[in-house]
């Protein structure tokens, strides 16, 4: 399970983001600044996901704000209470039973409303986790409600997998935050801005970045790592542009070429 890093973290460097995961970046801080209940991130597998739900847990922190950033796959109910109970620093005892940690948990929610302090709650794969976990969201969201504990949810999943959050969670979002495939200019934004910086003297041909684009099928993850082993094959050939005959050749390696 993942927590929100603590203070002794090393600093904080912001990621370099492509126009559409900017704009899925604003949509989501607008959902917490609103004090929004409950959204949803989707997109496909290396979309992205997870960096955003970083870049949340970091440059949302504030005084007045206490946030936990959850990873949800094969989670349970256990998994989800005891990273609550970490990032709010219970000091819950390694054999508290599960109804303890909850009652501790749903206490400090009601504390930090006391307090003033919102609380965002920012779930990766959640639709990878189990039934229970789920539930336990359900059920933590009703505790806000009744105590009026100002609760915000961000659950990432793929659009195939949404259904898995089950009727009522489904029912509670307010929003939807689609991360779409990046486009080839984004392709190449990202590759100039990211690993192409390790090898100034190297470029991608246009068709070499259309080619990128349509191999990875748009995704951020993909074309970072296709790419960077195409501009490491280009230096060990000593070529000065990535082609597309290159690229393919890259790919055929990786068993990515169709």
């Amino acid at each position: 399970m993942t927590t929100h890093p603590t203070s002794n973290s090393l600093p904080y460097a912001p990621p370099v983001l492509v126009a559409s995961q900017e704009e899925a970046r604003a949509r989501l801080f607008y959902l917490v600044e609103t004090s929004g209940e409950l959204a949803l991130l989707m997109g496909d597998s290396g979309s992205g996901k997870t960096l955003l739900l970083k870049i949340a847990a970091e440059e949302l922190r504030a005084p007045d704000r206490s946030i936990a950033l959850v990873s949800g796959l094969h989670a349970t109910s256990i998994d989800l209470l005891t990273s609550l109970a970490a990032a709010w620093q219970l000091g819950i005892s390694a054999q508290a039973s599960q109804q303890t940690i909850w009652q501790r948990v749903t206490a400090r929610m009601v504390e930090l409303r006391m307090e003033a302090s919102q609380i965002i709650l920012l779930i990766d794969d959640a639709s990878e986790a189990t039934s229970e976990f789920l539930d336990t969201v359900s059920r933590l969201i009703a505790v806000a409600q009744l105590h009026e504990v100002p609760l915000t949810i961000v659950l990432s999943t793929t659009a195939e997998s949404a259904a898995k959050l089950g009727s009522r969670l489904l029912s509670l979002a307010q929003l939807r935050i689609d991360l779409e495939p990046l486009s080839p200019d984004e392709t190449q934004t990202l590759i100039e801005t990211t690993v192409g910086k390790q090898f100034p003297t190297i470029a991608l041909s246009q068709q070499a970045i259309f080619r990128l684009q349509e191999l990875a099928c748009g995704q951020a993850r993909a074309i970072l790592q296709i790419g960077q082993l195409a501009l490491v094959a280009a230096r060990a050939s000593d070529e000065s542009v990535v082609d597309v005959e290159l690229l393919d050749d890259v790919c055929q390696n990786l068993s990515m070429v169709h």
